[in-house]
């Protein structure tokens, strides 16, 4: 899930490089939904890595969300 990843972006800083297909994935969703600025390779089975820059305010936005909903939940 593209919150999953959000989460992972904020525990060390950027840019940070990835090469697994499953975070390529996710990274590329991310920025699909205008969540992060990141370059992805151009074939994701090719080895190369994506690399994610920055997490947009949309990104941030996301993320508080869902830490406001999941607090809610709790409740």
């Amino acid at each position: 899930m593209s919150i999953e990843m959000l989460q992972e972006l904020t525990k060390e800083p950027l840019p940070r490089a990835f090469i697994a297909p499953e975070e390529i994935d996710q990274i590329t969703l991310c920025k699909a939904m205008g969540y992060v600025d990141a370059q992805l390779p151009s074939k994701i089975r090719d080895g190369g890595p994506a690399r994610v820059l920055r997490i947009r305010p949309a990104g941030y936005q996301a993320l508080a969300l869902f830490y406001r909903e999941s607090q809610r939940a709790d409740l």
